[in-house]
């Protein structure tokens, strides 16, 4: 893994009172993932089909034979024996061997700039503000080897993930004191922030917050908050592909006999006489096997038979939202010689 990062910055002020500054940042990390113990299996499809003797089937010694198939002959076929303690020799192995590989990276361009200071003065205090912009790029890919994306190395089949989005925003954030060193208001004041982001996959969010805190005196304060956030999909969650699965498939009518016993052997439902047991019986096929094995029982391959692909990412998603309330209190209490609460 290669992580590679650049931050370029400028601050200043502004007439000593305004402070702006603005940046530039790249990273990129590269990730590569190598693994063995899989079986290229087209290869290994190659190898078994093999003969003993010369390429016209006459026998010459069974220490001789090779791949049927002409065009992996050309291709470096090692036919393989897969009988007998140390049949299976570094040539075979090296073959029907697939080392996995794995070519992932993630990237981000970032660059934004502000500048904060006061705005006005009220008998409280000033009137701080900040307000700014700023650019964002995210971008990702995770590809595995081929015989991966085509699920030949027996396992699961499993595609790239490859995607990008761009977002670009505006904030702006003021804090507003209303009353200093008031009888029962050391302090008040509120405060907000805004902020306006536009996605080209996910389109434009608003994402807000406002806020008061009020100290009666020096050594008690409370505060509270609302706010509004916001979440658009990821990367993942926009452009990462289906993943091939193999679902568990419950058949009601396994277990179902030619007629319901309370004490014979019930279905994957429940032993009944209820109208699924009666639909199964309906079925010529299950009807078949009732009679030839006294109950209908699913065969291993049919168990095993089923597959798909699930949980692939969606273009299409929004973005979410939320919202939060927050209240509290701080005593800060000075109690003398005792010491400090």
């Amino acid at each position: 893994r290669n992580t590679f990062r650049v931050l370029l910055g400028l601050r200043g002020d502004v007439a000593e009172r305004y402070n702006w500054e603005a940046f530039y940042s790249f990273g990129r990390t590269e990730d590569a993932q190598q693994s063995g113990g899989q079986i290229n299996v087209p290869n290994m499809r190659e190898a078994l089909d093999a003969s003993f003797g010369d390429h016209d089937g006459n026998i010459l010694t069974p220490d001789i034979f090779f791949c049927n198939n002409p065009a992996a002959r050309a291709e470096g076929c090692v036919p393989i024996n897969l009988f007998g303690l140390g049949s299976i020799t570094p040539e075979m192995a090296a073959y029907v061997s697939a080392p996995g590989q794995r070519q992932g990276n993630t990237q981000q361009e970032f660059a934004g700039a502000s500048i904060s200071g006061p705005l006005f003065e009220m008998p409280a205090g000033d009137v701080e503000f900040a307000l700014g912009v700023e650019w964002r790029r995210e971008s990702s890919a995770d590809v595995p080897d081929a015989l991966t994306q085509t699920g030949q190395n027996a396992g699961n089949q499993q595609l790239p993930t490859v995607g990008s989005y761009n977002v670009g925003e505006i904030f702006a954030e003021v804090e507003v004191p209303l009353l200093r060193d008031q009888p029962f208001a050391h302090e008040l004041s509120v405060g907000g922030a805004f902020r306006w982001s536009n996605y080209d996959t996910a389109g434009e969010t608003e994402a807000y917050t406002a806020r008061v805190a009020w100290a009666p005196v020096e050594w008690l304060r409370f505060r509270a908050q609302y706010a509004q956030a916001v979440r658009v999909p990821n990367i993942g969650e926009l452009f990462a592909p289906a993943g091939e699965n193999f679902a568990a498939v419950v058949d009601p009518c396994q277990g179902v006999t030619l007629v319901d016993d309370p004490d014979g052997p019930d279905n994957v439902l429940g032993n009944s006489d209820d109208d699924i047991d009666n639909n199964c019986r309906s079925q010529p096929e299950v009807l078949a096997r009732i009679n030839a094995l006294g109950a209908f029982t699913l065969q291993l391959f049919e168990q095993q038979g089923t597959g798909g692909f699930t949980g692939g990412g969606n273009p299409n998603l929004g973005p979410e939202s939320g919202e939060t309330i927050n209240a509290g209190f701080i005593i800060n209490q000075d109690l003398g010689e005792p010491g400090n609460l």
